[in-house]
């Protein structure tokens, strides 16, 4: 079976919308059966179809947010009609040296109709009109940030919803914005000393749970945005991998607890005696504890646990190859192998090919790129391209 790496998900009643990293498709995947099907064609551009495209859906269109183009895609639901929006906001990024492997943006949020949306090379947050297609900048709070780092772009990858509010904390700074969707409001505040960096957060009706980008030099934060009361986790349980920055992800709360995902599998050298392992922490209690990964997991680019969605005290992810359903009450799992259907499968195949032709086009000196094995790429599609008559 091919390899699906499912980049975004939207999960809806009994079926999944998402996209993929390796073709410009939309598909839609049955939550019980495990069929996947092509929807529409998201992006013409070929050389860019590799976008790593963030996806959003009301109950009238899907919004699609490409990480590595200047442009939002509108398409409506009952036509599949495509609109594709130039995004008229300067991006001062765009011509520095080795920015433009960064990511345009991260995340978003649909409120009433408004689509906000944030990244890392915009001074701001983007906020996009659904009835007046117009977009406009938030931006009031970026002079106030005191950031000395990654150049002094933006870089925020989850948030917390209260009500009408939103808290964004940050990945290059102690900073967290709280920001109204009410009235596009904004307050900056420092949560924690000046190394702390945050890479997700999640709230238990009354404290805001902040969770370090890099566990060698930040501490999980226990933080009430009311009083400013603030609590830090200095001891992580023993076997905790704590080798890797990057070690956790996101957050979730179910219950009385909150989970703390881990990013990564160890790597093969690693000498100590520590595990991957994910937290688990008592939310009346403030017992933390290992949690442990509760299958043997197909890392999905990169990332243990992709496309995370919350249903009550169940978990949906998504590795390559399965949908995967954990009951955190019963501490028991479903793997549903994900069944591409034959036009998926010949997509991805002309998708490869696609990718493969721009790879190995000559650039200006008559050269052709090097490029590594991937478990979607594989040296078997190489040998059938090389092969084939038509290159």
């Amino acid at each position: 079976m091919e390899l699906f790496k499912i980049t975004n998900a939207c999960y809806e009643d009994d079926f999944i919308w998402c996209t993929t990293f390796h073709d410009p498709y939309l598909y839609k995947i049955d939550i019980q059966s495990g069929d996947m099907e092509a929807v529409t064609k998201i992006i013409d551009d070929t050389e860019n179809f590799e976008s790593h495209i963030y996806l959003f859906s009301t109950k009238d269109v899907f919004i699609f947010v490409p990480i590595a183009q200047d442009k939002l895609i509108v398409v409506e639901r009952s036509t599949l009609n495509k609109t594709i929006y130039d995004i008229p906001l300067k991006n001062h990024f765009n011509d520095t040296p080795n920015m433009k492997f960064f990511p345009l943006f991260l995340n978003g949020i649909i409120y009433g109709d408004n689509f906000y949306f944030w990244g890392t090379l915009y001074d701001g947050i983007i906020k996009f009109n659904l009835t007046d297609k117009k977009f406009s900048l938030i931006d009031d709070f970026v002079k106030k940030l005191q950031i000395k780092h990654f150049n002094e772009i933006l870089t925020i990858f989850y948030y917390t919803k209260i009500e009408d509010t939103i808290f964004l904390p940050f990945a290059n700074s102690n900073a967290v914005l709280e920001f109204s969707l009410k009235d596009e409001s904004t307050i900056l505040h420092y949560v924690g000393d000046e190394k702390q960096r945050y890479i997700s957060c999640a709230f238990d009706d009354e404290y805001i749970w902040l969770i370090p980008r890099n566990i060698l030099t930040g501490k999980i934060i226990k933080w009430n945005p009311k009083n400013n009361i603030i609590k830090k986790y200095e001891n992580y349980p023993e076997n905790l991998y704590q080798n890797f920055a990057g070690a956790f992800e996101q957050c979730l709360r179910i219950d009385d607890y909150i989970l703390v995902l881990s990013r990564v599998m160890p790597i093969a050298d690693d000498k100590s005696n520590s595990e991957d392992v994910n937290l688990k922490i008592n939310i009346k209690t403030d017992n933390t504890e290992a949690f442990p990964d509760c299958y043997k997991i197909v890392p999905n680019f990169g990332m243990k646990y992709s496309c995370v969605h919350l249903n009550g005290d169940i978990i949906f992810f998504i590795d390559d190859l399965n949908i995967i359903k954990y009951n955190f009450k019963t501490n028991t799992f479903e793997a549903l192998p994900i069944k591409p259907t034959e036009k998926v499968i010949k997509y991805f195949e002309q998708s490869v090919d696609e990718k493969l032709k721009f790879i190995f086009k000559p650039n200006a000196n008559g050269t052709s790129a090097i490029y590594g094995e991937q478990k979607q790429i594989t040296l078997s599609h190489l040998i059938k391209f090389l092969t084939s008559s038509d290159n």
